[in-house]
């Protein structure tokens, strides 16, 4: 079987590896990973170098840990992402995304050397509408907590322009992707398509039937922005019954983004694309549920104990990774890292060796110093090469 000319990355924000069916969950239903999952390398020790959203985008885009030396922030002036270098070649690269940071503060150049992008509207805080559909046939039909009581919200606005299940952002971007395959994938020798899907982040805002699938009894208002918080339910910050739907309204977004991520793999399948491309399934963190009566991202205090500092590993740290399996090793292989995500990737080599100088030696903005520490990047692990 040929290495691969093209990559694909599919990143999926807050996914719980331990609620996927494919790492032995029960409770929700994800059968397109799943289906993914069945033809891949599953790597099943493999951690996020950096966290939560910007950082660990840096981490893969520009290949050097973020974590050390700042919280979040931009692709800095003088660093060039590996899109900068595939350009500079002629290898096409693309952004589609619903991921509002992305284009906040904070979140600058990311999508920048990128030869193109898309950004599909409408997720969390994007300000996208300055008012509410006055058709009113959209979202509100289904009444839902606003994350801000007493002031609307961009998402407040966004969501009464949603009058189907096509129109969320989610959706909507898998959608795009699916598209892309089929009207432009197969026009390119070689490509890096980059997909920053933000679901099932919250809010935890879905049309039926998947608003009602794993939580056929609530009435009322639906909670969609859950709380962040330690001692969640000790301290009363919300009541048992809402805890549980709180985490029923995260498995219905991730099923229901688990099922317009199938028709991105139909895309695949139709477009004979499996033969030459590398597909990578990740996340950047996950969520906690109610685990040891936590919700949020991660705790503030990782350090705190041996307890706190588990709890990030099983469930925070964790991330998932899995690849197209294109005859280089066996499923299911076992691997750790505490860098960038794609640092464990050598079968990305072919792409990479793209951005190499003619002398043959790596760009120095992969290996950057920091005081004592070297923040290496995943070019020297994938292409042998020895930063100094």
């Amino acid at each position: 079987m040929s290495k691969p000319k093209r990559a694909i990355v599919l990143l999926l924000d807050s996914l719980n590896r331990h609620m996927l069916g494919c790492y032995g969950g029960t409770e929700f239903s994800t059968p397109n990973i799943d289906r993914l999952a069945a033809r891949s390398q599953r790597f099943t020790n493999h951690y996020t170098g950096s966290l939560p959203c910007m950082p660990a985008r840096h981490d893969i885009l520009c290949g050097a840990l973020d974590f050390l030396w700042k919280p979040w922030g931009s692709v800095e002036l003088w660093e060039r992402p590996v899109t900068y270098e595939l350009k500079r070649q002629g290898v096409i690269t693309k952004l589609i995304t619903d991921h509002p940071h992305l284009f906040e503060t904070g979140g600058e150049n990311y999508h920048t050397d990128f030869f193109a992008w898309d950004y599909l509207r409408g997720h969390e805080s994007d300000p996208w509408k300055t008012r509410p559909d006055p058709s009113w046939q959209g979202a509100p039909a289904m009444p839902a907590g606003t994350k801000y009581p007493g002031k609307a919200s961009a998402y407040d606005f966004s969501r009464t322009f949603f009058k189907a299940e096509a129109d969320y952002p989610g959706p909507r971007t898998m959608q795009a992707t699916a598209d892309w395959l089929k009207d432009h994938g197969q026009e390119h020798e070689s490509f890096f398509l980059f997909v920053d899907e933000f679901d099932p982040h919250e809010p935890f805002d879905t049309p039926e039937p998947w608003a009602s699938l794993y939580d056929r009894d609530w009435t009322g208002e639906r909670i969609i922005w859950p709380p962040y918080s330690t001692d969640t339910l000790k301290n009363g910050v919300i009541t048992e019954r809402q805890a549980h739907h709180i985490r029923q309204n995260y498995g219905a977004k991730l099923s229901m983004i688990d099922h317009w991520l199938g028709k991105v793999l139909d895309a695949l399948d139709n477009g004979g694309f499996w033969d030459d491309t590398m597909v990578i399934l990740c996340t950047d963190h996950g969520h906690y549920l109610g685990e040891k009566d936590i919700f949020r991202l991660f705790p503030s205090l990782v350090f705190k104990g041996r307890i706190e500092s588990e709890a990030i590993v099983d469930r925070a740290l964790e991330s998932v990774l899995r690849l197209k399996d294109i005859g280089y090793g066996t499923r299911s292989q076992n691997k750790f890292s505490t860098n960038d995500n794609l640092q464990t990737l050598p079968e990305f080599q072919d792409l990479c060796q793209l951005i190499q100088h003619e002398s043959g030696i790596i760009l120095d903005f992969y290996s950057v110093k920091r005081e004592t520490h070297y923040i290496t990047s995943m070019w020297s692990h994938i292409t042998g090469a020895n930063h100094r």
